[in-house]
């Protein structure tokens, strides 16, 4: 192309030039190619197809139309399906989501393909029925309707241009570059400006007879066309290898490693290049790019992936289908960027303190954020002091932001395009943290006012989705292509560009080809039809050429390398441990098996052998086996079916047995959770210790609650560990441990100060005794224990202490008479523990604990007292729940044994020690201790002996399986386990009927 240029250059060096480039990247590769070459490019532009048509159109008279906005046609499909203008056919899917999208790329094709709306109005008429098509040809005549009567798109401008571009005189030579096939609409007008002035296409080849630069070649031929093959494949060609890695990450890694071995003085990093296949993670590349230092170009990301700010203008978009949930704006709140000025100055996040202090008290919005924030505000002025007024501004600073944001929820059902950027524009400038960026972002968002001219009626789902869609485009580019980076490009944007070194990563058949989907409205056999009736030169783009489309462009991403060519593939996913199967592009393009190439210390897959079976009609002799692997593989497969060798070898049958055993239906095993060897069970009874059995109570809890949790807590020591750099604020576990040390320690000062009762003690002594315990015990505590962030571990201290001195007020407005006496007393330690025996009937249990406080009343009761900061509301008085709520029978019993006291004068409480509503006290009184002994009797025989039969399953009831921490630990396929086995098998039914509460002792 250069030696053509040159010559037109020769004859007259002021004759101007155009360069059709099929890209970009391409006309930006072309112009320094020249600059490089040529010593300049006077006179010579470089254009892509609309200016082209542009250049043309000025040249012809055709006034420029000035455009529809961006996601106009989206937006004339939603108005036809709002409008009921969706012809019946479609009718029952026109409400689906995707449906304004995937019409639109079939309408598009349909575009392309040369139709217009005229003809497809003569094709109903004619043969629509014989086509098939009737309906959607209907949609595109209103669509294309709609879009003319708005001045045209794209489309419109190429038609009017290209049937007055046949009339025009001579222009400049035009020199198309990079182009392996066209669409209609491109050829036609190619066609009429080849008419009138010379046209060079140079055709960027890959060497295969039948691919789509061949038969685009043969087309150009038949249409007298003068063109070039660009066969970029001259000489030696270069050093190739293929390497494999274990998952992506260690994929990269490698490619940066080489990268580096590569860069210097010979090769910088804009001669390399990394072609990312679709649907391979880009950030993946730029983050251990940027780790190691070295300097890329790439396309920008989505804001919605990079800016908070984005991310808060959807989450306030979405607010205007109506009156937010809970989650919804707590997630919005949480996005919110705050102003670097609270930051700096230690104030607190308002939004964080709103959240938490919010959630504590039991707010959900049903009687209105607004109001429900209002009686927050006043609950927590009338029970915080003055040192945690930065709180309740917190809370009223949120309260305002809630209030601008309800703004959003009454926007009228119809409003416009502009009416909906305007109040959105106008809440966000009210948040805090709005700056320069937030800025950019609003401006993006506000030429969403445009689309007026198409439909002044906007409903908030279509603003939220098309807001989305805008959102999601990438914004902006890093670097510079060619320049002191290595170049980040698509596969498919390596055409007609050359580099020394080309790297393409992620080679698994689930990427190349990947998978073809089909046209939900217009098959291939339907454009077939559409062609052969419409008597005219139309031409559809295949779905079903698609994977050798993708064959092609990975052939010529492989000869833009120069010097060096790296193929590289996963043998897994991230984070998953199936295997990949290698691209079948591979091995024809490399001339060897991939397990074959040399790389150094990189491990290289195994040999792969395959079968690939196409989807349409074979022969019989296709499905053979290609290898002797292959043939072992299908036997296995067949063994149910034949008798054969297979079965005589002894590892096969023993893995059939394993197996089988395994997934046998209506039986566990030891793949769930079951002992049933006897050298097991007799260690695990050796280990349970059955000739004492001593238990404490939340053990037998645990196992009540999951067996399978029990035998990971209690017999192998399984414990969840949160690192501590990854802790954002304490975790419940540390916050109980802390409340219950700050109780024990407090009531011991006010018992050494003679403040107990409580009901006769000095009030303001008493809470500042507390708020001086709590806090010195907090900050000790967080010298010694990981709890989170400064920041979050500010506010959590003070609701800690607000939740102590919450409720020693409580207790202070008690008349009960009772007076604390013993605090966390050890009982089933040591030689004096046999006094706490609980007969079952059965067997005799012996029990341990800690009991938190015991209280006494003057007339000879007691009171047992544990301490809670989770909430209580599930749970009720007097009752076992199954099994899992035993602590309470299990410590009056413990502390009637110890003070002497019949257990019939007794009550055992949870008490809450936390902020927030809810239940704040649960019950469970000594009488009726007979029928209370025997149904826990009951249970204490099904947990203990399932113990001891060496049955640990995971529990059928999941509920809390959302909040255990050893649920990464669990079986795979836990729900079929439940299903098919836990509820079938008959070793479980004691353990189902005591969680239905059915389980019963003898006496």
């Amino acid at each position: 192309m250069i030696r053509r240029i040159e010559a037109v250059k020769v004859s007259d060096p002021l004759a101007p030039v155009y360069i059709l480039a099929g890209s970009n990247l391409a006309g930006r590769y072309l112009g320094d190619l020249l600059s490089t070459r040529m010593g300049g490019s006077f006179n010579v532009e470089i254009m892509t197809f609309p200016d082209l048509v542009s250049r043309v159109a000025d040249s012809a008279g055709i006034e420029c139309a000035e455009g529809l906005p961006l996601f106009s046609g989206r937006i004339i499909i939603e108005g036809m399906r709002r409008k009921g203008e969706i012809p019946p056919y479609f009718e029952s899917i026109s409400m689906m989501d995707g449906f304004p999208d995937a019409v639109l790329g079939t309408l598009t094709d349909i575009d392309e393909a040369g139709f217009d709306a005229d003809a497809a109005k003569r094709l109903i008429g004619d043969n629509g029925s014989k086509a098939g098509a009737e309906d959607l040809l209907d949609i595109y005549i209103g669509y294309r309707g709609r879009i003319e009567g708005l001045g045209g798109d794209i489309h419109s401008f190429f038609r009017n241009v290209t049937t007055a571009a046949g009339s025009l005189d001579t222009g400049p030579p035009v020199f198309v570059y990079g182009f392996y096939d066209m669409n209609e609409l491109q050829y036609r007008f190619l066609s009429s400006i080849a008419e009138c002035g010379g046209m060079d296409i140079f055709v960027p080849v890959d060497g295969e007879e039948d691919s789509l630069s061949s038969r685009f070649v043969s087309r150009l031929k038949r249409s007298g066309f003068d063109h070039t093959h660009l066969d970029m494949e001259k000489g030696p060609g270069p050093a190739r290898e293929v390497f494999s890695v274990h998952d992506p990450e260690s994929e990269i890694r490698e490619i940066a490693s080489r990268v580096l071995d590569l860069a210097g003085p010979s090769i910088r990093f804009g001669e390399m290049a990394v072609l990312i296949p679709p649907g391979y993670d880009v950030r993946l590349v730029e983050d251990i790019f940027d780790e190691a230092r070295i300097p890329c170009y790439l396309s920008g990301h989505p804001l919605l992936e990079i800016s908070a700010h984005a991310r808060t203008l959807l989450s306030l978009a979405g607010l205007m289908s109506g009156v937010p949930s809970r989650s919804r704006l707590v997630d919005l709140l949480a996005s919110i960027p705050l102003n670097a000025t609270d930051v700096t100055n230690g104030h607190p996040d308002p939004f964080s303190v709103w959240i938490r202090l919010s959630a504590e008290s039991g707010m959900s919005g049903e009687n209105g954020w607004v109001e429900e924030n209002i009686e927050l505000i006043g609950r927590l002025e009338r029970t915080m002091d003055e040192k945690d007024r930065d709180l309740i501004d917190a809370v009223r600073r949120s309260g305002e932001v809630i209030e601008n944001i309800m703004i959003l929820s009454k926007v009228g059902r119809k409003a416009s395009w502009s009416d909906r950027v305007e109040i959105l524009s106008g809440v966000v400038t009210l948040l805090p943290g709005e700056d320069e960026a937030f800025c950019d972002v609003l401006c993006l968002v506000s030429s969403l006012i445009e689309l007026d001219r198409v439909d002044r009626e906007c409903p908030a789902g279509i603003f939220y989705s098309v807001l989305k869609a805008l959102l999601s485009r990438p914004a902006g580019v890093t670097g510079r292509f060619g320049g002191e980076g290595v170049n980040i490009l698509p596969l498919s944007g390596a055409r007609g560009l050359r580099f020394r070194a080309v790297f393409i990563p992620g080679l698994t058949e689930d990427s190349l080809p990947g998978r073809v989907g089909r046209d939900p409205f217009l098959s291939d056999e339907g454009r077939e039809k559409l062609e052969k009736l419409s008597g005219s030169d139309i031409r559809f783009s295949r779905r079903q050429d698609r994977p050798g489309e993708l064959r092609h462009i990975f052939n010529l991403a492989c000869r833009s390398a120069d010097e060096h060519l790296f193929h590289s593939f996963p043998r897994n996913g991230e984070g998953a441990d199936r295997e990949k199967i290698p691209s079948s592009f591979l091995d024809p393009e490399t001339g060897e098996d991939p397990g074959q190439s040399g790389c150094g210390d990189v491990a290289v897959s195994d040999s792969v052998h395959l079968t690939r079976v196409p989807c349409g009609p074979v022969q019989a002799w296709a499905r053979d086996p290609v290898s002797e692997e292959e043939f072992c593989s299908l036997a296995v497969f067949k063994c149910g079916e034949t008798a054969g060798d297979l079965f005589e070898n002894r590892f096969f049958t023993k893995g059939v047995q394993l197996s089988s055993s395994r997934w046998k239906r209506g039986r566990l095993s030891g793949y769930d959770g079951i002992i049933d060897s006897s050298k097991g069970l007799s260690a695990l009874r050796s280990m349970l210790d059955s000739s004492v059995r001593v238990f404490s109570p939340t053990s037998l809890e645990r196992w009540a609650g999951c067996p399978f949790v029990y035998f990971l807590n209690d017999i192998l020591g399984v414990e969840s560990v949160e690192e501590p750099e990854e802790m954002i604020s304490i975790d419940p576990l540390r916050r109980g441990n802390v409340v219950h040390s700050i109780m024990e320690s407090l009531y011991v000062e006010l018992s050494r100060k003679k403040l107990l009762p409580l009901t006769g003690g000095d009030r303001g002594e008493v809470l500042d005794t507390a708020a001086r315990v709590a806090g010195d015990i907090l900050e000790r505590f967080a010298s010694r224990e990981p709890v989170g962030l400064k920041l979050f571990w500010d506010v959590e201290k003070r609701i800690i202490i607000q939740a102590v001195t919450g409720y020693i007020e409580s207790e202070m407005r008690e008349q009960d008479g009772m007076i604390p006496i013993e605090y966390e007393i050890a009982f089933g330690f040591g030689p004096d523990g046999s006094n706490v025996v609980f007969d079952t009937g059965k067997k005799s249990i012996h029990f341990r604990g800690r009991i938190d406080r015991i209280d006494r009343d003057p007339s000879g009761g007691f009171r047992v007292i544990d301490y809670k900061t989770g909430k209580l509301d599930r749970r009720k008085d007097n009752d076992l729940g199954g099994g899992v709520y035993l602590q309470l029978p299990v410590y009056l019993l413990a502390a009637a044994r110890i003070l002497g006291i019949d257990i019939d004068d007794g009550i055992a409480q949870y008490r809450k020690v936390a902020t927030g509503g809810g239940k704040r006290v649960v019950t469970f009184s000594g009488e009726n201790w007979e029928e209370i002994s025997r149904q826990l009797g009951g249970m204490i025989d099904v947990i203990t002996s399932g113990m001891e039969d060496g049955l640990f399953f995971i529990s059928p009831d999941n509920q809390g399986c959302r909040f255990c921490g050893l649920s990464s630990a669990c079986p795979s396929a836990r729900g079929y386990i439940m299903e098919e086995k836990v509820m079938k098998d008959d070793r479980c039914r004691p353990y189902i009927s005591m969680r239905r509460g059915e389980a019963e002792g003898d006496g």
